[in-house]
């Protein structure tokens, strides 16, 4: 039993290949400044996997085990998701979120939340308590308190770091428009598992692209793009440039 930081790419094919696992591996998005120190997204990365790792030592499934995962990156301000995700041009936190469990093809997800601080925890109540897929904007963060997660003030979500952020594109966008701004690091979290009975789920979570227009949505709510799994095939968490994802379904 491991996670993927302890193996090889040839040993953990052949652990997958071997009949499952258990295993979890997490990543922590694409477009890091290679000037940034890595250790801090290496640490983030490592506590994740171990809280998932935790979950399936114990006998917990896939989905539990992602899905705990996740929440490790959400609450670590390194990542762009839950605290320390990035700003839309307005100045606020929008966060996206899904997770799919391979055992049935359950899924569920979130897209332009703005009170919740752990998305993932809310989209995998929409996959449990819902007949739906995807709930968006004031309708997310309104089934969140029905769920009774706390009011989560957008406020909080920000850190000093994407505040500077924000200033710096702001400045960008005054002299060449919002739409002409085109950030470096992109990032999104995400954790995909295999548990010992052979069954996988995937869990994603993003605050999307640095100043993005309020509102926009990008691949990593969407099952089939940002997340997808089935036990009959593997799972998968995207990370990269939501647009070119989704217009390839990746």
């Amino acid at each position: 039993m491991s996670y993927a930081g302890d193996l090889s790419a040839v040993e953990f094919d052949a652990l997958l290949d071997q009949g499952g696992g258990p295993a979890v591996v997490v990543h922590g998005g694409a477009g890091t400044p290679p000037e940034l120190d890595p250790e801090p997204f290496l640490a983030g990365c490592r506590a994740a996997a171990e809280a998932g790792l935790r979950v399936l030592r114990a006998g917990g499934s896939a989905l539990d085990a992602a899905q705990s995962a996740a929440v490790v990156l959400e609450d670590d301000p390194s990542f762009n998701a839950g605290t320390g995700a990035c700003l839309t041009a307005a100045g606020d936190v929008e966060l996206d979120a899904s997770c799919m469990d391979g055992t049935a093809l359950r899924a569920g997800g979130i897209a332009c939340a703005k009170t919740i601080k752990n998305p993932i925890l809310v989209a995998r109540r929409v996959c449990d308590d819902t007949p739906h897929v995807l709930i968006c904007g004031d309708g997310a963060d309104a089934f969140a308190r029905e769920c009774g997660f706390p009011e989560h003030a957008n406020a909080l979500l920000v850190t000093k770091r994407q505040r500077a952020r924000w200033e710096e594109l702001h400045a960008l966008a005054k002299k060449h428009g919002g739409d002409a701004v085109r950030a470096g690091k992109i990032g999104t979290i995400g954790a995909v598992a295999v548990d010992a009975k052979g069954h996988v789920a995937a869990c994603t979570s993003t605050g999307g692209t640095p100043y993005k227009r309020p509102g926009r949505v990008g691949d990593t709510p969407i099952i089939g793009a940002g997340t997808y799994a089935d036990d009959a095939e593997a799972a998968a968490s995207s990370t990269g440039l939501g647009e070119a994802i989704l217009k390839v379904s990746l």
